[in-house]
């Protein structure tokens, strides 16, 4: 007789109880509206939480897209509207980034556009998008411009390639700008070569995922109204980091329900084309209601007031937010060294003299030497989170056996680390 399994029930945590702003931003109509998020204010759950609003007040599950900045961030989404709305409907809803967004929006309808690319074309990364820069520059006529690469970078030519094609150019508009004494001939004439040979590979590159999908809604109507009849409800994470291509998306599959979520003050991929001033286009075009996240979960309040301060003295216009953290007495202090070794002899003394564990925070790899360096010396035991230890390190190791050999030259084990480093035919 066939043993009978119960079906497992899954328990759910009950959901966290949303603030009087959080659940004013959740619960808002549905009609355009930009949420001004500050920093460990709940976001993602607002986000989250808005997701599941619209599910349960009648939206369709597969009539709802949400927009995210990362893969990893559109992954975080999901699980927690798993959590929220239940698997099925999760599946149901769009989650993705925004060029995952259109890399799928592409793959289904890129015919529609009257372009030289057809269905089944190829993805270029970023390393394929530089080799193929580097084939156009050096490659002798007419497969490319028989240039010296030493003199003209590929990768620099790529870089500025890219951020061409998100400010909503692609090789003809720029050339004509060229001609009229506005661009660089160099970077044209590549640039015209490169997309001439990338259309002849059927390939698009990271960027085309944008501009052609851009293209693609402008000029086909039944494309577009086919993705606002299925997406009836828009909402964006980040919109402080959108650049004008994608807004140009968003802009074109918008109707009324649309929730974008930013701050101003995080704006920090400027580099990359982001352009922070989509919030203000946003809320001229779209006629958008402003909601604010101001309670902030993460950080005492000298550290949002000191935050604050900083932020608060840029000319660029912003939102301003009165952020709200725990009770603190702590004041942050500024001090000012002379190169990484003083600042980590300093930061050295500070854990020598320190009562309980301190938390060293640094931007790059690189700067662990100097602090594992004078920690060592100081007699401090460390721990390094996610990062292998300067001293740890392979490179490092077979050095330091070098070195030890010439000190003890019957050291075994040392012998055993370089005998074959680097290798010997």
């Amino acid at each position: 007789m066939d043993e009978v399994v119960a079906e497992k029930v899954v328990q759910r945590a009950p959901p966290l109880l949303l603030n009087e702003q959080q659940q004013a931003a959740v619960e808002c109509a549905r009609a355009p509206i930009r949420v001004v998020a500050g920093p460990g204010t709940g976001k993602t759950r607002v986000l989250t939480r808005r997701v599941a609003h619209l599910v349960a007040t009648g939206a369709r599950a597969s009539s709802v897209l949400a927009l995210t900045f990362t893969n990893r961030a559109a992954t975080e989404l999901r699980e927690r509207l798993e959590g929220e709305v239940g698997m099925a409907d999760a599946q149901s809803i769009s989650v993705g980034t925004f060029h995952r967004v259109c890399l799928t929006m592409l793959r289904d309808d890129v015919e529609a556009l009257e372009s030289p690319i057809r269905k089944g074309f190829a993805v270029y990364d970023q390393a394929a998008m530089i080799k193929l820069c580097g084939r156009c520059i050096s490659g002798k006529p007419p497969v490319g411009l028989g240039w010296d690469k030493s003199e003209v970078k590929p990768a620099r030519i790529q870089s500025v390639i890219s951020s061409l094609k998100n400010a909503g150019f692609d090789a003809s508009t720029y050339a004509q700008l060229t001609a009229e004494g506005h661009g660089d001939r160099i970077v044209s004439r590549v640039f015209g070569l490169y997309e001439k040979t990338i259309q002849q590979r059927n390939a698009v590159d990271f960027d085309d995922m944008l501009s052609l999908t851009a293209r693609l809604l402008e000029y086909s109507e039944e494309t577009r109204v086919k993705y606002a009849k299925r997406w009836r409800h828009l909402l964006v994470d980040e919109f402080q980091d959108t650049n004008g291509v994608q807004y140009d998306v968003l802009k074109l599959l918008a109707k009324d329900s649309v929730f974008v979520v930013g701050d101003s003050d995080q704006a920090i991929y400027g580099w990359r084309g982001a352009d922070y001033e989509n919030q203000a286009r946003y809320d001229s075009d779209f006629g958008a209601t402003l909601l604010k996240l101001e309670r902030n979960y993460r950080s005492a309040q000298p550290i949002l007031n000191a935050a604050s301060a900083v932020v608060a003295s840029t000319s660029r216009q912003r939102d301003a937010l009165e952020l709200e953290g725990r009770a603190g007495t702590l004041v942050p202090s500024v001090v000012e060294l002379e190169d990484q070794d003083e600042e980590a002899r300093w930061i050295a003394d500070v854990c020598v003299r320190a009562e309980g564990d301190v938390a060293v925070l640094y931007r790059t790899n690189a700067q662990s030497r100097a602090l594992e360096r004078e920690l060592l010396k100081a007699g401090v035991s460390y721990q390094l989170l996610h990062a292998k230890g300067f001293f740890e390190r392979k490179e490092i190791r077979d050095v330091l056996a070098y070195l030890k050999l010439l000190v003890h030259p019957k050291d075994d084990d040392a012998f055993e680390r370089v005998a074959n480093v680097p290798p010997r035919s």
